[in-house]
């Protein structure tokens, strides 16, 4: 699965496992409690977020695709904008996960919250070579038409 799949995932179960805990509480009260500005607001830009990157990370394949078809090969910038809409789509996808875990409060630490296990998850992948964040230098490089860094020589 990959970091957006995993973020979209942790979004629509958090919607999922929030709207029923809000409309069994008849009393309006508590229903504006647990529908506090902070969480709704974390909900929304958590979502915003994954739904940008998605859309980039789209967008950028889908360029260097029919540049491919189109002229057989793939610019340096073009190479760049892939790389950056991958790292920045593993990063607001962290970053997504990272809001709404902590809008869970105190139970989405318990192992049975599926949003402990994305937590972990998500950021298992943040942690690997093809997210790192050095590669931000070999985009800028390449966006000045340098080649990238030895590690992304493969880009080339």
């Amino acid at each position: 699965m990959t970091t957006i799949q995993e973020a979209t995932a942790t979004l629509l179960n958090s919607i999922h496992t929030l709207t029923p805990l809000i409309r069994e509480h008849a009393d309006e009260a508590e229903r504006n409690r647990r529908l506090s500005q902070p969480v709704v607001t974390a909900l929304a830009e958590a979502v915003a977020l994954v739904r940008s990157a998605r859309a980039w990370l789209h967008a950028a394949v889908q360029q260097t695709w029919e540049s491919m078809l189109d002229t057989g090969q793939v610019s340096f910038e073009e190479r760049a904008d892939v790389l950056l809409a991958c790292l920045n789509a593993t990063r607001s996808a962290a970053a997504a996960v990272d809001m709404v875990y902590t809008e869970a409060g105190g139970t989405a630490n318990y192992r049975r919250n599926v949003l402990q296990r994305m937590l972990r998850d998500i950021h298992a992948v943040t942690q690997h070579w093809a997210a790192s964040p050095r590669h931000y230098e070999s985009a800028g490089r390449m966006l000045l038409g340098l080649p990238p860094l030895p590690s992304l020589q493969l880009l080339l």
